[in-house]
């Protein structure tokens, strides 16, 4: 400003008047004015200033406005020159989001690597969901979205979701295994599998949207997995014992006793225990060898009892009657023919180590005699080979066997760690 007011003074002083006009040079500075006798207006740029009915002056991006009442233009004084701006109220900014470059660490927001993916992550997920960041420290949407994600955690999380942080630059090998093609990449994780994912900045109304939904599916499930109301507790023990007895006997091959009992808790008036006891009916079903009445029995639990679909003892027996099903339908029939067709598979494989379908087979059929950790070892054995495989059928496999056998199997708890390392390295 006290630069364009020397440069303002400098120009008066060449002033002069012809014809009933007013202009000036001033050719040391090298400034032009041409002025009528009407109006005026004065601008101050890199080498022109002009007077016209209104004073502008522009410096940079400084602008200052002066309106004149007079039809003819007049020198300014010197105290004019000389006089400070009024102070005028700025609006208020808009608050934005505070980025900062120091990473934010909490129980419910933390930065995650390669090394520690599988423990922060997919073991995390299956007690609470992760939402999981995919950020860059050169990518500016990323910088503006991270904020936004850690505050709406912060609110609306409520202990059922969790932030991890992935810097792709520095993990690109789990960039690549997550598909990562552009970010920021937003995904949401609850029990090992992907929920829902989104491409992009977002508003905090659509990243709090994201969040809400997979904070409702975490609850859902826990509240599926929990004691809700019913009939007295004593009648509700009693029947609970009778299912506790039931899955013993199932266990120990006394099917007929089994069948019995589970029968017993569906004659009872507790609607609650009604999907655990058609689930343990279905293990029966399917243990005797019997997959066209385990299938009627998942079909009833998947028109019937939707809401108990997410309950472990129900998700298990669903998953296990799938895959006797797929077994099938890919000619390994039912227990006893995948039996009788473990050393044909072997054989195979022994010939030709690279027969992925032999050992797609092979893990299926051992899965169904109740060699379960040689099953997940086999389909371990097929991903490592080659991961893409029949639409990651491996995959696929191993994460349906998970859900048979279920999170709280110390085989699941075994093999997590593994099925992690193989398939994000």
């Amino acid at each position: 400003i006290r630069k364009m007011r020397r440069a303002l003074a400098r120009g008066v002083r060449g002033w002069s008047k012809s014809n009933g006009c007013s202009s000036w040079r001033n050719n040391q500075y090298g400034y032009f004015s041409g002025l009528n006798c009407n109006s005026y207006d004065v601008g101050v740029r890199n080498e022109t200033m002009q007077y016209k009915n209104t004073v502008r002056l522009n410096y940079n991006r400084a602008t200052i406005k002066r309106y004149s009442t007079s039809s003819f233009f007049e020198p300014p004084s010197t105290s004019s020159l000389n006089r400070k701006p009024q102070d005028s109220k700025k609006p208020e900014p808009i608050e934005a989001e505070k980025v900062t470059d120091e990473p934010t660490h909490s129980e419910d927001i933390f930065e995650v690597t390669e090394a520690n993916f599988t423990e922060k992550v997919i073991t995390q997920s299956d007690t609470h969901g992760i939402i999981l960041d995919c950020y860059a420290d050169w990518c500016g949407p990323c910088k503006k979205l991270t904020p936004i994600l850690e505050k709406e955690i912060a609110k609306s999380g409520q202990g059922f979701v969790k932030l991890a942080k992935i810097n792709t630059d520095k993990n690109p090998n789990l960039a690549a295994q997550l598909s990562v093609q552009s970010i920021p990449f937003v995904l949401s994780i609850f029990k090992s599998q992907v929920t829902d994912h989104f491409l992009g900045l977002k508003t905090s109304s659509e990243v709090s949207a994201f969040i809400k939904k997979l904070r409702e599916t975490v609850r859902e499930s826990q509240a599926a997995d929990q004691d809700v109301e019913s009939p007295p507790k004593s009648d509700r023990e009693k029947l609970q014992s009778t299912l506790a007895a039931a899955n013993e006997c199932l266990n120990s091959g006394e099917l007929e006793l089994a069948n019995i009992k589970f029968k017993t808790v569906l004659e009872a008036t507790d609607y609650f225990l009604y999907p655990y006891a058609i689930a343990g009916l279905c293990r029966v079903a399917l243990a005797d060898n019997k997959l066209d009445v385990a299938k009627q029995l998942v079909d009833a639990l998947k028109a019937d009892y939707k809401d108990s679909l997410k309950k472990i003892e129900v998700a298990q027996a669903i998953s296990a009657v799938e895959l006797a099903v797929e077994a099938k339908n890919s000619g390994l029939g039912g227990k006893k023919e995948s039996e009788d067709k473990l050393g044909e598979l072997r054989k195979r494989i022994e010939a030709n180590g690279d027969d992925l379908e032999a050992r797609y087979d092979l893990a299926k059929s051992l899965f169904l005699v109740g060699e379960h950790e040689k099953a997940l070892e086999e389909a371990l054995e097929l991903m490592k080979k080659n991961k893409k495989w029949n639409e990651e059928a491996a995959r696929k496999l191993i994460l349906k066997i998970f859900d048979a056998l279920g999170s709280t199997s110390d085989v699941v708890r075994k093999f997590k760690p593994r099925f992690a390392n193989v398939w994000f390295n």
